[in-house]
């Protein structure tokens, strides 16, 4: 009887080591496994966090640029404008218009208005 009694107190020993071994482990992988989520968000907001930073550089940088080359097209344009304007010539027009308008004028002076009339004609529709 004393055997059985100390047998059955070694397997309740026996049974309570083995049950505080597991909650002693589960305790630890617990406490592991909340670490490794903590390790985990931190290095997630720092991702996040320099991600964000080379986000807002890329936009800075774009926007810069983009106001760099407007100004450069707009001075483009007023250079080309101001070339443009330089070489612009005046008209030249043909001999038979010149010759029209002469003639035009001389009626006009000797104040024969409707053939100056008509030359005009002529030559508006040149």
């Amino acid at each position: 009887a004393e055997a059985e009694e100390a047998k059955s107190r070694l397997d309740e020993i026996k049974s309570h080591e083995a049950k505080r071994r597991r909650e002693s482990m589960k305790a630890q992988q617990t406490k592991e496994r909340l670490g490794m989520e903590e390790a985990h968000m931190l290095e997630y907001q720092q991702f996040t966090s320099k991600w964000e930073k080379k986000c807002k550089d890329y936009n800075d940088q774009s926007e810069s640029q983009l106001n760099a080359m407007r100004e450069r097209h707009l001075e483009e344009l007023k250079e080309f404008q101001q070339k443009l304007l330089q070489k612009q010539q005046t008209p030249k027009y043909s001999p038979v218009l010149l010759t029209y308008r002469k003639t035009e004028e001389h009626l006009a002076r000797a104040k024969n208005y409707a053939q100056a009339h008509k030359v005009k004609e002529k030559a508006d529709r040149l």
